[in-house]
């Protein structure tokens, strides 16, 4: 008996639907992949991230990343940058980050 990609999808999302992430919410990409958003009303960037935050340890260094990114970034931006301000976060032995302009279709 096979395994349907529909069916996985299905036990991947029932599987987190009772898992609570503070401030962030689950998404599945078409593909398949699940990968998170940051929902906190206080943050100047939206996050995105396919670190496993159902980890408390991965949890705990993205957050502590986030934390530190937007307070240097309090500090050191002297205008203004679009509300469409992504920062993607990639988990690899360490955390590296990119950040994109949505509206201005750019990556830097």
């Amino acid at each position: 008996m096979s395994t349907s990609f529909a069916d996985c999808i299905y036990s991947l999302q029932s599987y987190c639907r009772d898992r609570h992430i503070p401030n962030w919410r689950l998404h599945i990409q078409p593909e398949g992949q699940p990968y998170f958003e940051s929902i906190s009303e206080g943050r100047a960037f939206r996050f995105l991230t396919e670190a496993d935050l159902f980890k408390d340890s991965v949890f705990n260094e993205v957050e502590s990343f986030v934390s530190a990114f937007e307070e240097k970034a309090r500090k050191c931006l002297t205008c203004p940058l679009s509300q469409e301000i992504e920062v993607v976060l990639q988990p690899t032995d360490k955390l590296w980050y990119y950040m994109v302009d949505v509206k201005r279709r750019c990556i830097f």
